[in-house]
């Protein structure tokens, strides 16, 4: 990998201040850190497109990379330019949620044109960053931890530049919080593929792995793991598909005990690569509406339907065998009529 162009910015909201800083040698390892988790290492990321090459951000993109092939020294005024954005953005952001007690995340700008087998790449993301009082002059400063460093936003930006011509591909980002002012608001780009669509092809995708894996070995742990992944898909929230799959079957014990969980576990976190959906995107319940309802044949003349994603299925329904082997359902039942319309025992 080469690094042509790098920047550094710290973002200060209440100052209402933007400084650009040095990069030395002492920070060039913690530069490749976090490009290196960027572009290669988070697994936790969307698909976006550019609808227009003429926003802040991407024009000076296109401008910076011209000017590193045409040597020029305005490209740092450019960077400027898009940390300028960030803060200006991060401060509007700030006063509209200040109300509620809530602050927006502090940290620096990273910006980085690279080089590697792909082609060209930019990279912008916002880092962590520490504040201390110097203990010389007593002077306010930033650094930034040495261990567990934290990204909070990024973006990949890949280039094209055939024939004197600049083009971009499909960007990849990831916002821990904030990911509407981060894409929408700072970047201006739009998702490649709707959040609809996304909770659709995750549900079809694990629950392929989970029939073929789990259901035709362990029918009941299939009805648990199909249960738990419904319950978080009909939920509104953020999805980060590999915390997702850790939480579904991560820590799972499987009522078989002969079923190995790992090759599964394993299998689910492949489909990063091969699956047809953003490893980051918002849950949208209807997407799941027409498999939450499941029909389970009890005898010829009674059926049980579950009509939605139940938070602890095995507290909700069990399975009991009666000494001479007569199998029942035991269902919990919150409603007085329907209790009342059958006998007790």
């Amino acid at each position: 990998m080469i690094i042509h162009f790098k920047s550094l910015h710290n973002l200060d909201l209440e100052a209402d201040e933007l400084v650009r800083k040095e990069i030395n040698e002492g920070f060039e390892s913690y530069l490749r850190e976090y490009i290196t988790f960027s572009v290669t290492e988070n697994d936790t990321k969307r698909d976006y497109s550019i609808p227009d090459e003429n926003t802040t951000v991407v024009h000076c993109v296109s401008e910076i990379l011209s000017g590193v092939l045409s040597h020029s020294e305005s490209i740092y005024e450019l960077a400027d330019s898009i940390a300028r954005k960030l803060l200006t953005v991060e401060k509007d952001v700030q006063s509209g949620v200040a109300q509620m007690g809530i602050k927006v995340q502090k940290g620096s700008v990273i910006q980085a044109l690279i080089e590697d087998d792909d082609g060209y790449k930019f990279i912008v993301a916002k880092v962590e960053h520490l504040e201390f009082i110097e203990a010389e002059n007593f002077r306010r400063d930033i650094g930034f931890p040495s261990d567990n460093k934290r990204v909070w936003k990024s973006a990949v930006i890949p280039i094209d530049f055939s024939d004197g011509v600049i083009s971009f591909g499909t960007v990849k980002c990831f916002a821990k919080t904030g990911e509407n002012y981060w894409t929408h608001l700072f970047l201006e780009m739009e998702p490649a593929q709707t959040d609809e669509k996304n909770t659709k092809e995750v549900y079809a995708a694990v629950n392929r792995v989970l029939s073929r894996r789990v259901k035709t070995q362990s029918p009941a742990d299939y009805t648990q793991l199909q249960n738990a992944l419904i319950a978080t898909l009909q939920s509104e929230q953020q999805i980060n598909y590999p915390e997702m799959i850790e939480r579904l079957v991560g820590t799972y014990s499987p009522t078989d005990e002969s079923l190995d969980m790992a090759p599964v576990k394993e299998q689910l976190l492949a489909l990063q690569e091969s699956g047809n959906f953003d490893t980051q995107f918002n849950s949208v319940p209807k997407a799941v509406k027409n498999v939450k309802k499941r029909k389970y044949p009890l005898t010829s003349s009674i059926d049980l339907y579950v009509k939605e994603g139940l938070g602890d299925i095995k507290r909700n329904i069990k399975a009991v065998r009666e000494p001479n082997g007569d199998k029942y359902l035991k269902v919990l039942c919150e409603n007085s009529d329907t209790y009342n319309s059958f006998v007790e025992e």
